[in-house]
């Protein structure tokens, strides 16, 4: 049986939740309610997304976290390299390139606030799970806390042969342009553009998306429901049909947004908002979670909701191989009886004091199948 393409998926979070230590949780709060606002954003295909990136000794550190973005993205290489299609093994190696010039560039002595690099991020090749078509305008700037890089994203239509065609006059390429070609060849954009708007008017292919204010509007409705997901997976990190639960119910008020706003019905996105207000999460969570998701195709895979009672066997494609680091600083398993520590799947039980998954899952513990 093929194994069909999630493009979220709730396990990983599960995971890193359970394996929290207290003194990050508040990283890792906003870091998960972040990656659910991006994937809400792929489900209604908003134009861009916008995240800053510190500045710290001399490195990049990714929003909300306290490991320089580069170690991030080396750590999900290597995890790749075990465990992941080897079909996405030169990708992987030159993203993880790609990154290394950004940061030596916009951190350089010769750096001036204002500069930019592009970043193009197409499909992977055959058999690849990168299934996201998008580019990347990093941009060098300070503010009253100091210097920091902005990344703003923009959703793309462009084929490979099309961005080449457009980028010509700023770089030389070979024939046959792969993905990875792309990945390890950011390319300085300064000071042809000023801003990264200009860029993206210049690469800009007309498909189909919502403004961002109507996507703002989308999730103000669905931020109580975002925060019940958050709390869950902290109070309760082996409840996997609550989370599913909650899951569905974010997508299903999501899509009751969408309509209201695509209504531009003022009046009906008010009711829906005072509703919202006397309305509990609770409540919304088993009306609407139990009630079938709409299924969307979209670019990084299937939109769908799960099943509560076993769930769903997927897998998911995810925009860079830093993700695969992300929620993933422990090892692949650690005992919860004597913190025996493995880098590989170990069976049924446990190496160190010989747990077995019954015994753990008797004791309420959460098992993988």
């Amino acid at each position: 049986m093929i194994e069909r393409v999630a493009a979220y998926e709730p396990r990983f979070d599960r995971r890193a939740y359970q394996f929290l230590e207290s003194k990050n949780k508040q990283n890792l709060d906003a870091y998960t309610r972040k990656q659910l606002e991006t994937h809400l954003g792929e489900r209604f295909n908003v134009l861009l997304s916008t995240t800053r990136y510190e500045i710290r000794n001399g490195q990049i550190f990714g929003e909300n976290t306290d490991e320089p973005f580069m170690q991030m993205i080396q750590r999900g290489v290597e995890y790749r390299k075990k465990y992941g299609n080897s079909a996405d093994h030169e990708r992987e190696a030159a993203e993880a390139a790609g990154f290394k010039r950004i940061e030596e560039t916009l951190l350089s002595e010769k750096a001036e606030i204002g500069d930019m690099m592009l970043l193009v991020s197409p499909p992977g090749e055959k058999n690849s799970i990168y299934k996201h078509n998008f580019y990347d305008v990093f941009t060098l700037k300070q503010d009253e806390k100091g210097k920091y890089v902005e990344a703003i994203r923009y959703s793309s239509s462009l084929t490979n042969d099309e961005y080449v065609e457009k980028l010509r006059p700023f770089r030389d390429f070979k024939e046959d342009v792969k993905d990875a070609d792309f990945l390890a060849s950011p390319i300085p954009i300064s000071p042809f553009f000023k801003t990264a708007d200009q860029v993206h008017r210049y690469l800009h292919k007309n498909h189909e998306f919502i403004e961002k204010e109507e996507f703002e509007e989308i999730l103000a409705i669905t931020a109580p429901l975002i925060t019940s997901y958050i709390n869950t997976l902290s109070e309760k990190p082996f409840d996997q049909n609550l989370q599913f639960l909650t899951y569905n119910a974010i997508l299903n008020k999501a899509d009751i947004a969408f309509s209201l706003v695509r209504q531009k019905d003022k009046q009906k996105l008010l009711k829906e908002y005072l509703l919202q207000s006397r309305m509990s999460a609770k409540s919304d969570i088993f009306m609407l979670g139990k009630q079938p998701v709409r299924a969307v195709a979209t670019g990084c895979g299937l939109s769908k909701g799960f099943s509560v009672s076993k769930g769903l066997n997927t897998a998911f494609s995810p925009f860079s191989v830093s993700e695969f680091a992300a929620g993933r600083n422990q090892e692949w398993f650690i005992c919860p009886r004597c913190n025996y520590k493995a880098d590989g799947p170990i069976g049924n039980m446990c190496p160190g004091c010989k747990l077995t998954k019954e015994e753990f899952s008797e004791g309420g513990g959460e098992v993988c199948d």
